[in-house]
């Protein structure tokens, strides 16, 4: 029996290791995420009780829901681990099985094992037998010219427990560029009666938009589009009326207002003093570095003030960048706000 985990038409939150830690979480609920998930973790960390890995499952009181993401192979550590992870308050366990980064793919696990559709099918069994929780995974597709394998994972991933599962539309060598597969992920989600989740490239709501129709998907994925940007969350939702999108760019203009300079700068003020408190200010400063570095991507600002973040170590050197950041972007950055190439982590003067 397929258990409903998510509302049509949701828009899910990523797990992303080393950003989706709750300082993160809440800077995402502030613009309306509901479905979250906590930074991926390593099953033999969870297995052998790693103090940071196990913070990772820390879940806030104020969190409407929060699903917790695993990535491993070795079948007796992700059982382990998954005896822990069952004594935590989670919506649902999601087994990891595209993550392309090295060090995860030297241990078989991530993207590697998920292009083994037998060994990622039985990894998958594991976390279906052993889990308290709905359980779900994350893909991406293995084939670029030939859906055949893909589906036939999917297709596995259902008939052994997956309540639905997420499919990023590049193979393992792309990591997050060039084209989404858009008709690879159309193909799964015709194949099998569970959810599907589409993801790949969404930066704005036109390319939320793009994806949903060219994959007929009613839920998707974002990730790096959020990072630095919650309000991506407010700018897809306003995008629809009744479940439908805006006809007009104009329809949708009326109905979003991006954030000013000053509201950027607080929010990501709110963030940092956050990641402060729950890390201790040196490890939370070190930390912040690269989310303040994302506030500032693709804004306009001074490269002046950007260079300061790298070596940023107290929140009175992040407050000196603060107050140069409410003083707004360079004045090209305007102009070129009026192009129709501007398109994504915009920003409004008043």
């Amino acid at each position: 029996m397929c258990i409903k985990i998510y509302d049509d038409n949701a828009i899910i939150m990523a797990p992303l290791a080393g950003y989706t830690d709750l300082p993160y979480r809440h800077a995402l609920r502030r613009h309306g995420f509901k479905y979250c998930f906590t930074e991926m973790v390593d099953a033999g960390s969870v297995a052998y009780g790693n103090e940071r890995g196990l913070r990772y499952l820390e879940r806030a009181a104020d969190e409407p829901w929060l699903g917790v993401q695993l990535v491993g192979s070795d079948h007796e550590r992700m059982r382990r681990a998954i005896d822990v992870l069952n004594r935590y308050n989670f919506d649902a366990m999601d087994f990891n099985l595209g993550c392309p980064v090295p060090k995860v793919a030297k241990k078989g696990a991530g993207a590697i094992l998920g292009r083994n559709v037998e060994a990622a099918t039985a990894a998958f069994e594991i976390v279906h037998k052993y889990s308290n929780k709905p359980v779900t995974a994350k893909i991406r597709i293995i084939n670029e010219e030939d859906p055949t394998e893909t589906i036939r994972l999917v297709k596995n991933l259902a008939e052994v427990g997956a309540n639905a599962v997420t499919i990023h539309g590049r193979v393992m060598k792309k990591y997050y560029s060039g084209d989404v597969f858009v008709e690879i992920i159309k193909a799964c989600n015709e194949a099998v009666d569970i959810p599907i989740i589409a993801n790949g490239g969404v930066m704005n709501y036109q390319q939320a938009q793009w994806l949903r129709e060219q994959t007929n998907c009613d839920k998707i994925m974002v990730a790096r589009g959020a990072m630095g940007n919650p309000w991506l969350y407010e700018e897809i939702m306003a995008s629809r009326v009744n479940k439908r999108f805006f006809n007009s760019e104009l329809e949708f203009k009326d109905s979003f207002k991006y954030p000013t300079a000053q509201e950027v700068a607080d929010e990501m003020k709110t963030h940092v003093y956050e990641m402060a408190k729950y890390y201790g200010e040196d490890r939370g400063l070190i930390l912040s570095r690269k989310i303040v570095l994302d506030y500032f991507r693709g804004r306009g600002f001074n490269r002046e003030i950007k260079s300061n973040v790298s070596t940023m170590k107290t929140l009175q050197e992040f407050d000196e960048i603060y107050c140069e950041m409410s003083k707004g972007p360079t004045p090209r950055y305007w102009q070129w706000r009026e192009t129709k190439d501007a398109q994504d982590r915009l920003m409004c003067q008043s």
